[in-house]
């Protein structure tokens, strides 16, 4: 029952927690439409990104900036909730 209390007090005080419920809203939403919309989209290519060389080691920069997003996104989540709750509001869609 020790764990039960622990959980009512850690979603006592994150209150702001119900954001994250958008993901099971939005995820299998984008993943239906990634895959049954295969017909009438636009391709958004130009000239210019025909010509922008492939370089792999890119990749490491490019993923390091997800990590980054989501370590933001932690820190403003548990230790600053009053500031998470702003940015939220200002930045979230809804």
């Amino acid at each position: 029952m020790k764990w039960r209390a622990k959980a009512g007090a850690f979603f006592k005080k994150y209150k702001h927690m119900w954001v994250f419920l958008y993901a099971f809203i939005y995820m299998p939403w984008f993943l239906f439409l990634e895959k049954h919309v295969t017909t009438k989209y636009h391709v958004m290519q130009t000239a210019l990104d025909e010509r922008i060389p492939f370089i792999e080691y890119f990749i490491v920069p490019y993923l390091m900036w997800f990590a980054f997003i989501a370590v933001v996104f932690l820190y403003f989540f548990f230790p600053m909730c009053k500031d998470f709750i702003s940015w939220q509001q200002s930045h979230l869609p809804g």
